[in-house]
């Protein structure tokens, strides 16, 4: 621990996330309200000395998505030290507290506003006293507590930033990612006066009752501390203040600015600033500044004819402003079809001639947000069984899988990027036939069931192959990069094939391994990857070669170990946007290694998220 006292509280972030190196604000600022020695790690980073060490061990389940790396998680830690005091929160939590108490081995789980109650629950573990009585902590032995929300001074003492005691989380939170923002974030509004099923008001209920803002020199003082920290990127969650509490933040930051973040600074909010406060808000940073926003069409409960049209004026003008600012950047963030359609139409009617069109598209967007209606728990909504939820959410990793490993799956399913913010509608997309069609048919089910296109039952095989002697390995298809060992091959480069193992895949609180054994490539050879047929057909040359159409991904042993007799034993370690390959012998020396990522990063996630 570079001589720090051994943690007594040790944080953990589960595995299984869209991103999974996102890490929720509120987990930040409840371990910034206790005063012991405390660690953060990723799963897929603590070691088993490190849990050993710990009296209490907490963890979020924050995102739906995140529940079956949650429970590996769980019952890891338990594994390896049962008298640990595991504490859970977080917003999917708060919705099943006695449920989680029940299934899982859990002592603790905290509903609502956390940083307080969590406080004095880590108080009195460490004192030996019984944690009876705290508000918004529920105990397998306790009886429900009450209901407590935080005062306007404690939301506005509270630490969503600091993040010394986590070092890799720290390093990584800077970095570039294509789709669910890394950076810090700060909530400027916890709770919603609506009931949005996309949004944070769809976890209303877990909080309780009221709607909580920070004053505006909170505000200002915490995008202080962030610009002092060196933060690159800086989210701020602001919800649907009123008007007048919208501008008074904003005032007070264009007062207190201008600040300066290397990257941008982001404000989800759906209350239309004035015009005043647009332009306070182009004042008030250096950086680009973007807005996100769920238009007030989709709003629940839904508004009133005259107070829609009220609104839809004001975004009107808040586009109109974009279009010429500086740096403000509006998206118009649509998650059903219908209003996507339709804003898209409006958005393209109203494009200036060719010389300012690009920069107007750059200015104001709009994309589809519909993973954000996946399966979950949401307030006054049907409720989802905490069974349902986690075989919903299960699989998620066969569409990270799938992208990574099979050219044709990842062409199949690019047009959902990296599902937070699409530009095209995915519901549109047609059956493309042929060997494709079983897959397509699938994932298009389980979007429209779950809004993740997922391809549940999907098995993958290895199988050896020959490849010409001028063959070209090449390093990107379809958005996929590949490095060191591994990369694609076209179906011209195959001469000849063996017969096809199929790997199996194990799951563990880190991720997904993908492992079997494989006849040694005679000659020129290479070990194929391939999808097998979710009907369990045949798997033999021909279903080789329609796969081989988009390319067929490989890895290569070194130089050098071309007459290994026998069988090697194929690898693959999956962390979410990146996966590791390895090629053993049957000693366990690796006779390759390579590694594919989606290019989710700008920089790369060798170092951070468990790439080989």
């Amino acid at each position: 621990m570079g001589g720090r006292p051994t943690p007594e509280v040790l944080y953990l972030h589960p595995s299984g996330h869209l991103n999974d190196l996102v890490v929720p604000t509120g987990a930040v600022s409840c371990l910034n309200a206790i005063k012991v020695p405390r660690a953060g790690r990723y799963a897929f980073e603590v070691s088993d000395d490190e849990i050993r060490a710990a009296r209490i061990v907490a963890m979020d389940l924050h995102w739906s998505v995140g529940l079956p790396g949650f429970v590996r998680l769980v019952r890891q830690v338990r594994a390896i030290h049962p008298r640990a005091v595991v504490v859970a929160g977080g917003i999917t939590a708060g919705h099943y507290p006695r449920a989680l108490l029940e299934r899982e081995p859990v002592d603790f789980v905290i509903r609502g506003d956390s940083e307080v109650a969590f406080a004095a629950l880590v108080d009195a573990v460490l004192r030996g006293r019984s944690p009876d009585g705290i508000a918004n902590v529920y105990g397998r032995d306790l009886p429900d507590p009450p209901a407590r929300r935080m005062t306007r001074a404690e939301f506005d003492a509270s630490d969503p930033l600091t993040v010394d005691w986590f070092p890799t989380y720290a390093r990584v939170t800077d970095w570039q990612s294509v789709a669910f923002s890394q950076g810090r974030t700060l909530p400027v509004a916890r709770g919603c006066p609506f009931r949005c099923p996309t949004c944070y008001g769809s976890y209303a209920d877990s909080f309780g009752k009221g709607y909580i803002i920070r004053s505006p020199t909170s505000v200002v003082e915490r995008v202080r501390q962030a610009q002092e920290l060196g933060v690159r990127h800086l989210r701020l969650i602001v919800g649907k203040p009123g008007v007048r509490a919208l501008s008074a933040v904003i005032g007070a930051l264009a007062s207190a600015g201008p600040f300066r973040f290397e990257g941008s600074v982001g404000l989800y909010v759906c209350t239309p600033p004035s015009e005043d406060g647009l332009r306070a808000l182009d004042e008030a940073f250096t950086c680009p500044v973007d807005l996100s926003v769920v238009p007030p069409e989709e709003h629940v409960p839904r508004l009133s004819p005259e107070a829609l049209a009220e609104e839809s004026a004001a975004w009107e003008r808040v586009a109109r402003f974009a279009g010429s600012s500086r740096r403000i950047h509006l998206d118009l963030w649509a998650t059903t079809s219908p209003v996507f359609q339709r804003l898209r139409r409006e958005l393209a009617g109203r494009r200036g001639d060719a010389t300012d069109r690009e920069d107007r598209e750059r200015r104001v967007t709009v994309t589809l947000g519909a993973v954000w209606l996946v399966t979950r728990p949401v307030s006054g909504g049907e409720t989802v069984g905490l069974d349902l939820l986690h075989d919903a959410m299960e699989p998620v990793w066969t569409f990270y899988a799938a992208r990574l490993l099979s050219p044709s799956l990842a062409r199949l399913l690019r047009p959902f990027q990296f599902l937070d913010a699409l530009t095209e509608d995915p519901d549109a997309l047609p059956d493309p036939g042929g060997v494709l069609t079983p897959f397509f048919r699938r994932m298009m089910e389980n979007w429209r069931r779950h809004h993740v296109p997922t391809l549940p039952g999907i098995a993958f095989g290895v199988v050896p192959v020959t490849l010409r002697p001028a063959a070209r390995v090449n390093r990107e298809r379809h958005g996929t990069r590949y490095w060191g060992a591994m990369g694609v091959v076209g179906r011209g480069d195959v001469i000849a094939a063996g017969g096809t193992r199929e790997m199996g895949a194990v799951a563990d609180h880190r991720g997904v391994t993908l492992e079997g054994p494989c006849p040694w490539p005679p000659g020129r050879g290479a070990v194929a990857v391939i999808p097998l047929p979710l009907d369990q057909g045949a798997t033999g040359r021909a279903w080789l070669d329609a796969l081989a159409e988009d390319g067929l991904v490989v890895i290569r042993p070194a130089r050098g170990s071309a007459n290994t007799p026998g069988e090697v034993s194929v690898r693959f370690t999956l962390r979410v946007q990146d996966i590791s390959a390895a090629l053993l012998d049957a000693s366990g020396e690796a006779l390759a290694v390579g590694r594919a990522d989606l290019g989710y990063y700008e920089t790369s996630p060798r170092a951070g998220s468990g790439g080989a």
